[in-house]
């Protein structure tokens, strides 16, 4: 990835409507969002999407509250304490 960054790759949406930035927190690659998110075209927009997705695949898929947490320090604290609350509630009702 890094080397059609270099290259001057372009980023797409797909089919579906993903870009590689949605496609990675989706499948729950985790150092790929990484590396996305710092890459200087990612707006601060797509970055809080992309990391809330990353956030819930871990909870959804993978029932992984920690990680998600850590996901949520990269953003704002306003964004991840909402996010954080949004998984609990969502968590919990699962569990119920």
């Amino acid at each position: 990835m890094k080397l059609l960054f270099t290259h001057g790759a372009v980023i797409e949406k797909d089919s579906y409507g993903l870009t590689p930035l949605l496609a990675a927190a989706v499948a729950g690659h985790a150092r790929i969002v990484e590396y996305l998110t710092s890459q200087s075209q990612c707006s601060i927009t797509e970055r809080i999407d992309a990391l809330e997705l990353l956030g819930a695949t871990f909870v959804d898929k993978k029932r992984d509250v920690a990680s998600a947490a850590k996901v949520c320090c990269n953003i704002s604290d306003k964004c991840a304490y909402y996010i954080l609350l949004h998984y609990y509630i969502r968590l919990t009702a699962f569990l119920r």
